[in-house]
């Protein structure tokens, strides 16, 4: 689950820097709200530090979809507005609703992403975003997990993972 959060994050990031190119460092889990123990968090908050040498960027609405087998599993919202600073470094701290379906699949997609297992897990996101007074709202269709990440990033978020299981 983190893996997926750490992947929208760095991509919500990105989409609003990526005329200045920016450079994501360290990304991690701030916190998390558990409503029920052993259940998947109600809300989550990840931090991104962030080198912005483009302009100030308004993050205004993201959504992050997750499928297991073609099928949404689990959905996470940016809870509010989130500043980019322009020309400086900083952390940045993405506050997300996580909604998930009450199924078996909810089950099958934990132990997927907890294994690594990342053939039949997938992702589809849309961004708005403002920088000065242009708006734009981005999306990526459907595309597998595995496809997305590359090796250093799932080993990365795999122990963040680790750590929220715990």
């Amino acid at each position: 689950m983190v893996r997926i959060l750490w992947l929208w994050a760095v991509a919500l990031v990105m989409v609003g820097c990526s005329a200045g190119r920016p450079t994501i460092g360290d990304v991690a889990l701030v916190g998390t709200d558990y409503p029920v123990a052993g259940e998947w968090p109600s809300r989550v908050e990840l931090a991104a530090n962030v080198d912005n040498a483009g302009g100030r960027v308004k993050l205004l609405r993201g959504r992050l979809r997750v499928s297991y087998d073609g099928r949404r599993v689990v959905v996470l919202t940016l809870e509010r507005k989130v500043v980019i600073r322009g020309r400086e470094s900083g952390q940045v701290v993405l506050p997300l609703r996580v909604s998930v379906a009450r199924s078996s699949q909810s089950l099958a997609l934990r132990e997927a992403l907890r294994e690594g297992e990342l053939e039949r897990v997938g992702v589809d996101w849309q961004v708005a975003v403002r920088r000065g007074v242009a708006y734009a709202e981005l999306e990526q269709p459907m595309r597998p997990l595995g496809e997305v990440l590359d090796a250093a990033q799932r080993e990365q978020l795999i122990e963040i993972l680790r750590s929220i299981n715990e």
